[in-house]
């Protein structure tokens, strides 16, 4: 009576806790994606690689709101100069960059937070070392401002899927250069 007893107790606690044993399951069947109603989800424009913004789009991230507004080849700067890989070249971008906040609060535009990514996947640093005309980095401006100016930034030569990444602590965003 007592073995019969103990038995019934294991299949209710096998039961109880959804009949896993500890062992993991095995399906056969594909596995199934958690519908949202039957509208597929994309991300926003410009907040991922495999959707980026267009070139004049304009994409907030956190505090400050980002509109590319041309792309151009870039010249070496004078003096010291980023160290190109073979087959690389530079890429002058002119943008726009308002600063979301109070009038009494602070942006700022830094050239370590931009980047491009080409259709080899790697990540290339901007060309910090390179100084183009009216260049954006290092500006400082209130809330309500909106400043203009251009960075440098590296791209594989030939390449005609280059991203810009910007990112900085508040997020991330996305635009085709091309």
């Amino acid at each position: 009576m007592r073995k019969m007893l103990a038995l019934f107790a294991l299949v209710g606690a096998t039961i109880a806790c959804g009949g896993n044993t500890g062992n993991p399951s095995v399906s056969n069947a594909p596995p199934t994606a958690p519908t949202t109603g039957g509208t597929p989800t994309t991300a926003p424009v410009g907040g991922a690689r495999s959707n980026p913004a267009a070139v004049g789009a304009y994409v907030t991230v956190g505090d400050i709101t980002i509109r590319v507004l041309g792309v151009s080849d870039g010249q070496p700067g004078e003096g010291i100069s980023t160290e190109l890989q073979p087959g690389q070249h530079l890429l002058q971008v002119s943008m726009e960059v308002t600063c979301n906040l109070s009038p009494d609060a602070s942006c700022s535009v830094n050239s370590f937070y931009f980047s491009t990514v080409g259709q080899s996947g790697v990540e290339n640093a901007s060309a910090m070392w390179d100084t183009p005309p009216d260049d954006l980095s290092g500006k400082s401006f209130f809330g309500g401002a909106t400043v203009t100016g251009n960075l440098m930034l590296v791209e594989d030569e030939g390449d005609i899927t280059t991203l810009m990444k910007y990112s900085d602590f508040e997020g991330v965003a996305w635009f085709d250069l091309h």
